[in-house]
Order: structure tokens, then sequence, then C-alpha cells
């Protein structure tokens, strides 16, 4: 009683739900992000491949299990938690490159009403983060009991699946993500010159490394497609 971990059912993860795909006739950030971007971009159209490779994008199946003395759900929910946080984290700089872009006049035709979108977003992101990281900060101050009742470090299993979910993330930012996109532009790009256009877009790149913990990654960087 009294934590975070008592509320995730009883409000918490509905509350996060609503606030990221809506709720009935309510919108959520979902409907936010288009209406930043129909508004910056007066109503552009979108090609029904791209959000056919977004579709694509989502990871299928379940990922092998760390804790299987845990049992599949407890595990589950506890990766989902530690996953959805570090989503939360690395966006912080896609809200401020949307920020930056969308209020960029030369840019945006709704350079106000777009950027302040993005911003909403953003201010409602801020209590998500924080109970995602105080539920999972109270699992990792006790111990776990697994299914035949013997104990297993919470910090061990917070640390260990949040580990692997960074990595992961890290990973697809740096060796799959730029040939993702690059591969999409190739297939929706309405321009007779591509190759021009792809020349444009790969001088653009902004040059990125991960924290030095995560450093065995970078190397991979240089198996990206270029041409």
């Amino acid at each position: 009683a009294g934590t975070a971990i008592a509320h995730l059912t009883g409000g918490l993860f509905e509350a996060h739900a609503r606030d990221e795909a809506g709720w009935s006739e309510e919108g959520g950030h979902r409907q936010m992000w288009d209406a930043a971007r129909d508004a910056a971009l007066s109503n552009p159209a979108i090609s029904p491949e791209i959000y056919a490779s977004l579709i694509a994008q989502r990871g299928t199946g379940q990922p092998a299990a760390l804790f299987p003395e845990l049992g599949q759900q407890v595990e589950r929910l506890i990766r989902f938690m530690a996953n959805v946080l570090a989503i939360e984290v690395f966006a912080t700089s896609t809200f401020a490159w949307a920020e930056e872009i969308l209020s960029d006049p030369e840019v945006s035709d709704a350079p106000i009403d777009a950027a302040n979108l993005v911003r909403f977003i953003r201010s409602d992101e801020s209590p998500h983060v924080e109970y995602l990281r105080t539920a999972l900060s109270e699992i990792q101050a006790r111990t776990l009991l697994t299914l035949d009742g013997k104990p297993v470090s919470g910090r061990k299993v917070v640390n260990d699946l949040s580990e692997r979910g960074i990595r992961g993330m890290l990973r697809h930012r740096l060796n799959e993500r730029t040939g993702m996109v690059r591969d999409l532009i190739r297939k929706t790009a309405n321009v007779k010159d591509i190759d021009g256009l792809m020349r444009e877009f790969d001088a653009l790149d902004t040059p990125w490394a991960p924290p030095a913990r995560y450093a065995d990654l970078a190397p991979e960087r240089a198996a990206v497609p270029v041409g």
C-alpha cells in the first residue's frame, strides 16, 4: 500500500495508455503528433507505404526469458516497464528536435501551434517517466520470489532486463534505423533525381555515438549502407 507498484493497475497504466492512444472520442499523443505534422506541413499526403513500413518495423514474438523462474507474466511486466521508460528517455532528444524544426517559420506553416503541440505532449511525458522510474526503483529495492518460492534480487532483475532493452534500442538506432529510413525514402519519394535526394539526406546526418559504456556497439555503424 502507498507505493507506485500498488497503483499500477489502479489507474497508472490506464492513464498512460489513454495519454498515448486516446480514449473514446478524445485524442491522445498519437493524434497530436498527426495534428502537429498536418499543421506544420499543410496536410501532406501520407503514402500508404509509410504506414506499412511502420507496422513492419514492430518486433515479432517475445525475447527469450532471462528469468524464467519468475514466470512469464512477471518478467514480461518488468521488461515492458523498463523498455517504455527507456523509450521515454530516448524521446527527449526527439522532442527537442521536433520543437526546433516545427517552430521554424522557414520550415513550418504553423510555427506556433505545431511547436506547442509538441510541448504539450512533452509535458504529459514527464509523469510517465516519474511513475515508471519510481515503480522500477521499488522493485529494485525488493526481493522477488520465484514460482517455487526462492528469492531473487529485484535489483538484478530490473537491471538485467533494462540493460538488454537499452542495448537493443541502441543497436537499432546505430545500425538499423538509418538504413530503414533510406529504404523508405527510396520507395516513397516522388522525385526524379532520387540519388541526388539521397545525397542531400546523407549530408544532413548528425554524427551520434552511444554512451561510453556501450562503445562496443559503435563500430557496427560502418555496416549501414550509404550508397
